[in-house]
């Protein structure tokens, strides 16, 4: 019932960042967290970055900004920045999981793939209701080349969905869900609020 202000979170490496960065069938309930700054690499979110049969309601988060920028793998190619979320980043459940009657809101949230206001993916059976994004921009930042080619994944509730997880009664207000990408012609429009530093993180590793 407690309110966590002005939480900053940098992890390195392919290494999850969040209030909690790895969980194993936690229950996490009436957590809110305000004025986040977390970054990483990885799979990166406002609660929790890695949610294995994670349980987890009436969390919140509210303003500030996630983001997720891709590691240079070999030679010239890129990794990772995948999977990340306003609450959650991976929702996966092998026997049960769920995000219920949580909030994401006034974030900007960004990665290179599979992003969104509350889980960045939910796999298997996990649920995902009951949920509001409200004022939250989310891009998947497509500028490095990859390792290999992955869909963008981007969405304003989730953004991978995989293996019929449940996705029902999310309020979605005032939130947006983009792709930046080059064109044809290479060019690129940039999402409000993409600042140089995280450009120059994507072209120089």
């Amino acid at each position: 019932g407690f309110t966590i202000s002005n939480l900053t979170v940098k992890v390195t490496g392919n290494s999850p960042a969040g209030l909690f960065g790895d969980t194993s069938g936690a229950t996490i309930k009436n957590v809110t967290v305000k004025n986040v700054n977390i970054s990483g690499n990885y799979r990166a979110a406002g609660i929790v970055a890695h949610g294995l049969c994670l349980r987890m309601e009436n969390c919140h988060v509210d303003g500030g900004s996630i983001s997720s920028t891709p590691w240079k793998a070999s030679g010239d190619k890129y990794d990772d920045a995948n999977q990340v979320g306003g609450l959650v980043g991976y929702l996966t459940a092998q026997n049960t999981a769920w995000a219920k009657d949580g909030s994401a809101k006034n974030l900007t949230i960004k990665a290179y793939r599979d992003v969104a206001g509350i889980a960045g993916m939910a796999q298997y059976g996990a649920v995902v209701t009951g949920n509001t994004v409200e004022n939250v921009k989310v891009s998947a930042i497509r500028l490095v080349q990859y390792v290999e080619e992955k869909e963008a994944n981007v969405g304003v509730v989730v953004g991978r969905i995989s293996g019929s997880p449940v996705i029902e009664d999310n309020v979605e207000a005032a939130s947006e869900a983009t792709v930046v990408a080059p064109d044809v012609n290479g060019k690129v429009v940039l999402p409000e609020g993409t600042s140089v530093e995280y450009l120059a993180k994507l072209v120089d590793g």
